[in-house]
């Protein structure tokens, strides 16, 4: 958490340089959003990550995460207007998701919803699926990138989606939950910690390449830290 990076500004002009920094000052403060600095934010995405990571648990083994469920759920039940983003002021009423917004468009990949034409990427990924409240219902963590290939814009995000149903619209928000606290035994949270540690990492090592970005390597670090308990 303390590995320095590239400085990130806030709006209170406060600067995270690494993932303390950040997850300290985003609870505080949103960021600065110029170009260069909404750009710099893709590579604390992963300190989302692993502050989720150390605040949430690993669902049941007996709860089979269906990934394709989850992803066609993205597509046509994730209402667009439950936060930020440049689609926003393109939904009305009637068409306030994805597929409604562009029905002939292929939008569906393996992990992932994503809108690309000649001017705009619209991404949104599914990270992981945790415990991250106080029930045993799986909440679906994503990154949201959203920007303009003709300009400067960029956005990034974490988003989670808290007890998601994929037969009803789903909405979210972005990540600012505390760890469940319906675990008492300690040995219990420290076995179900590192199984979700473990789990981490393995896909963060997994996207690194897909991705091209450097702070999976960073990611990929901590995570190892967790486990070991460093």
């Amino acid at each position: 958490m303390e590995k320095e990076r590239q400085g990130l500004v806030f709006q209170n002009q406060k600067i995270a340089t690494n993932c303390s920094t950040y997850v300290q000052l985003k609870a505080i403060s949103p960021i600065q959003e110029s170009p260069t600095n909404m750009n710099t934010s893709k590579e604390y995405l992963n300190c989302d990550a692993l502050k989720i990571l150390k605040t949430s648990r690993p669902v049941d083994k007996t709860t089979k995460t269906n990934k394709k469920l989850i992803i066609k759920a993205l597509a046509s039940k994730f209402d667009l207007r439950s936060f930020r983003s440049s689609l926003h002021q393109r939904t009305n009423q009637n068409s306030y998701t994805l597929k409604s917004l562009f029905p002939n468009d292929k939008l569906i990949s393996k992990n992932s919803i994503h809108l690309k034409t000649k001017d705009w990427s619209y991404k949104i990924e599914l990270i992981a699926s945790v415990l991250i409240n106080n029930n045993k219902k799986p909440d679906w963590v994503l990154w949201l990138y959203d920007e303009a290939l003709q300009g400067n814009y960029r956005g990034y995000q974490t988003l989670v989606l808290i007890d998601p149903d994929s037969n009803k619209m789903i909405k979210a928000s972005n990540y600012s939950r505390p760890i469940a606290k319906n675990i008492n035994n300690k040995n219990t949270i420290n076995t179900s910690q590192n199984k979700l540690n473990n789990q981490m990492l393995q896909y963060l090592q997994m996207q690194q390449k897909m991705m091209g970005i450097d702070m999976l390597n960073d990611a990929s670090d901590q995570a190892t830290d967790a486990v070991l308990g460093r």
